[in-house]
């Protein structure tokens, strides 16, 4: 054989594998890459909610705060100029420049937001299953476990774009970088995320 014939197969070959490539995994490695991305972009978004190590109480002196019919302790300096309300959420800022959001949203307002964003509830339900639209606890906890790289070449199409969509979701939610971590609270009387 040769030269230029085995250059050509060699080249034609390699046309193949690439194509062949693109038929069976160019769309999966599209939504990789989409995702490996976002998780560049914003690295908050390879983090999830890990249990607080720490739930003491301090005991330093505190400052009683009260919203929407609740009352609640913090033991930072509150800054009261950049403290706002806006709606039926409470942005509470620190002077050690922080900020805690605090809502009174009604059942199921989160979910209910969610659906209005295009799916349908039989199609959610298919896509992430009947516990997330429990409540909104359940919505925030499955947005807040989808991360990066849980979108891989071999996840099946329409998981791969609601693991995206997730995705996305949570970027907005969370808006600051979260440098100490995101972490799962619980009480006898509430639960959430921090």
């Amino acid at each position: 054989m040769s030269k230029r014939k085995r250059i050509l197969l060699t080249l034609s070959s390699v046309v193949a594998m690439i194509c062949a490539y693109g038929w069976f995994f160019g769309i999966a490695t599209a939504m990789v890459l989409e995702a490996r991305y976002f998780g560049w972009k914003a690295p908050v978004l390879k983090k999830t909610p890990v249990e607080l190590a720490d739930s003491s109480i301090s005991s330093t002196p505190v400052r009683k705060l009260a919203f929407s019919g609740y009352e609640f302790e913090v033991p930072w300096e509150v800054d009261d100029e950049k403290t706002k309300v806006v709606g039926k959420m409470e942005v509470i800022a620190f002077r050690s420049g922080n900020a805690m959001l605090v809502s009174n949203q009604a059942s199921k307002e989160f979910v209910n937001l969610v659906l209005k964003s295009g799916l349908d509830r039989d199609s959610f339900q298919k896509i992430y299953g009947k516990e997330a639209l429990q409540s909104d606890y359940a919505m925030h906890q499955l947005m807040l476990q989808s991360t990066p790289d849980k979108v891989t070449l071999f996840t099946p199409r329409g998981e791969a774009v609601s693991r995206l969509m997730m995705l996305v979701m949570k970027g907005i939610a969370i808006p600051a970088p979260a440098d100490t971590g995101l972490f799962s609270i619980r009480s006898q009387e509430f639960r959430g995320f921090q």
